[in-house]
């Protein structure tokens, strides 16, 4: 019998989906509800998350070769007021140099996050979820089991 303040453990659902992580990934898609029962049962994230961090650096791989972080930051630098401002008082070799800082640094920003920033945003929403399971539905999952949901259902 459960307390009215303590939340209900999750249930947890027999698993009839397969707990090969390449088929969750698929499974999700065409079989959620079984394949999330299957997640819940037998939690796993790291195969979905390096999946998308992959997806994610071969995008800005292509972007940095197809459009190129020079040619970005020079629209992005066009676009704010507060740069063209900065830009007012400066030589031709100032602008230059703060637009080879800016490709540098974006370059590198973009990579890392890309790599990066995929695991810290999965690890975030996994805690909001668990809270909203805990705070809302009243049940009590494992972060795990919220990590495993968050990998899979991005």
């Amino acid at each position: 019998m459960s307390d009215a303040t303590t939340p209900a453990a999750l249930p947890t659902p027999e698993p009839t989906g397969s707990d090969n992580s390449f088929s969750r990934i698929f499974g999700a898609i065409v079989s959620p509800k079984p394949t999330f029962a299957s997640i819940v049962a037998r939690p796993t994230w790291v195969l979905p998350l390096v999946v998308i961090a992959i997806l994610s650096l071969i995008t800005i791989f292509v972007f940095s070769q197809r459009v190129g972080w020079r040619t970005y930051m020079i629209h992005q630098d066009e676009q704010s007021e507060r740069a063209q401002k900065q830009m007012e008082n400066m030589t031709q070799e100032q602008r230059d140099q703060m637009l080879d800082t800016q490709v540098k640094v974006a370059s590198k920003i973009g990579y890392v996050s890309g790599a990066v920033g995929i695991f810290i945003a999965a690890f975030i929403v996994a805690g909001v979820l668990l809270l909203g399971f805990m705070v809302i539905a009243g049940t009590r999952p494992t972060y795990k089991q919220a990590l495993g949901i968050v990998a899979y259902s991005w």
